[in-house]
């Protein structure tokens, strides 16, 4: 009886994908290498701030799965979040930080702390840039696939709001392996950019 409700229980759980979801590996992978790079930009005086989605309102395994990769990776090197904004929205709606929280959360930081956002690139308007002035703390980003927050990202760094960020790429938003078929990688999923390194109109995202 107990080996036939486990078995049932393995079945569900692969058919709805909870912790054994095919992309569980690479979302971890990706809450580690954004703390490598949070530790890397950390100044002595600074402190790493999160933004990401409330998990606790709308269930979303995968979010869970890369923060838990985020804080285990930031142990590593004694640090820890020190201040985390979790945004209550449903997960199918495009992943994007309000401006105006973005804006007093990088109002109130030095310029050696870290904020980190799981909801997409930060868009500042011409006249919180302005009040921001140029001293301020770095930002890095995840781009989740599908969201509004991959447009505009060339002016985003152009403009110093951005150090790093981590796209979804293009063919892996079209073509979703089956939980039958080997787990893709991290490289093969996701790209990395920086300032020296921006995305291209061959890279197949958004750059305006």
């Amino acid at each position: 009886m107990a080996l036939s409700l486990l078995c049932w229980i393995i079945i569900v759980v692969k058919l709805y994908g909870l912790p054994l979801s095919p992309t569980a590996e690479p979302h971890s992978t990706i809450g580690r290498v954004m703390a490598r790079k949070a530790v890397s930009l950390l100044g002595p005086k600074g402190r790493i701030m999160v933004i990401t989605r409330d998990t606790d309102s709308f269930l979303q395994s995968s979010m869970d799965q890369l923060f838990h990769g985020f804080e285990s990776e930031l142990a590593k090197s004694k640090n820890s979040v020190e201040s985390i904004l979790k945004l209550q929205l449903d997960p199918l709606r495009p992943n994007q930080v309000p401006p105006g929280d973005l804006f007093e959360l990088m109002r109130k930081a030095n310029s050696d702390s870290v904020l980190v956002t799981f909801m997409g690139a930060p868009f500042l308007n011409t006249d919180q840039l302005t009040k921001l002035g140029p001293n301020h703390c770095k930002v890095i980003a995840f781009c989740p696939g599908g969201s509004n927050a991959q447009s505009g990202l060339k002016t985003t760094f152009q403009a110093g709001l951005l150090q790093d960020v981590i796209i979804e790429r293009p063919q892996a938003r079209s073509s979703s392996p089956s939980p039958t078929k080997t787990i893709r990688s991290y490289d093969a999923l996701y790209a990395e950019y920086n300032g020296a390194n921006l995305p291209t109109q061959s890279d197949g995202l958004y750059t305006r």
